[in-house]
């Protein structure tokens, strides 16, 4: 229902503490701590950032994509939702 409301044109503003949410469906994000903003941007910049100073979990596919990025694979982690998607990219780069 949200991804139809979206579709149709309507801006959607979702609450929410679960950051695969985030990573899945959101084009914007704002993230709080204690009332204040602390960020605002795309989500891959948020978690591309220090996650450990906004004080939010990391996706497990976007932290496994960083790590192989930080190990010297080159790939687009702002391409990454899904695993399919880190499976495409890591096959981009090896043919690289």
């Amino acid at each position: 229902m949200i991804l139809d409301l979206h579709k149709a044109g309507k801006t959607i503003i979702l609450v929410t503490h679960d950051m695969n949410i985030v990573l899945n469906y959101a084009t914007d994000a704002v993230v709080l701590n204690k009332g204040k903003v602390v960020f605002e941007g795309k989500p891959h910049q948020i978690f591309a950032g220090d996650v450990e100073a906004l004080n939010i979990d990391v996706p497990p596919i976007y932290y496994f994509a960083k790590q192989l990025l930080n190990n010297g694979l080159k790939i687009n982690i702002e391409n990454i939702k899904s695993v399919d998607d880190l499976f495409n990219e890591i096959r981009r780069a090896k043919d690289e």
